[in-house]
């Protein structure tokens, strides 16, 4: 277990320089997804940070477990087992063990999510100062018009609503939202 520096929760925590951040991942059964998206996590994530992976398997039988444990990642890991408590039940999971931690923020990913450029953390992070929001959601508009198909797809330049900073805009409504990364805080 790596040094953990107490942090606040206060928003201007994240701007400090060295935040605490967590990445968990759900996952069930999913060994090469899950595989994918930590190795591209460690290939991307801001080094400078201290960072903590959370991973709450669901009773996998597929030899996922193990392949976590072969896993070489450039972080202190916690494996949150679980048994069949499904993607809600896992993030919850996920949501009380963090309680008990002292981080600045958190993002929570799907296990098939794969990180394709080095400074996605450092444009949450700033986004989420700017804005003043502490959730953040990423909405894959391409994906989202492919697979839900709407009457209506998607446009990048017309927003339902922006950040006064104009940092953070909303393409739809929470509860439509793909949800495959979002942050958190400890707020």
């Amino acid at each position: 277990a790596g040094h953990v520096d107490p942090v606040g929760t206060a928003m201007s925590a994240l701007l400090r320089p060295r935040p605490r951040a967590i990445f968990a991942v759900t996952t069930y059964n999913r060994r090469a997804y899950l595989r994918e998206c930590l190795e591209s996590w460690a290939a991307t994530r801001d080094p400078t940070w201290t960072w903590l992976v959370i991973v709450a398997d669901d009773g996998s039988t597929d030899g996922t477990l193990d392949d976590l444990l072969a896993l070489r990642l450039p972080a202190d890991c916690a494996v949150l087992r679980n048994d069949r408590r499904g993607a809600g039940g896992q993030t919850n999971a996920i949501y009380d063990y963090c309680r008990r931690l002292d981080y600045t923020l958190g993002f929570k990913a799907d296990d098939d999510l794969v990180f394709r450029a080095k400074g996605w953390d450092g444009l949450y992070r700033r986004a989420m100062a700017a804005s003043g929001f502490d959730h953040l959601c990423h909405l894959n508009m391409r994906l989202w018009n492919q697979e839900r198909r709407p009457a209506v797809p998607l446009n990048a330049a017309k927003p339902l609503a922006l950040d006064p900073s104009g940092t953070a805009a909303a393409y739809t409504d929470v509860y439509n939202c793909m949800g495959c990364l979002f942050t958190f805080t400890p707020r």
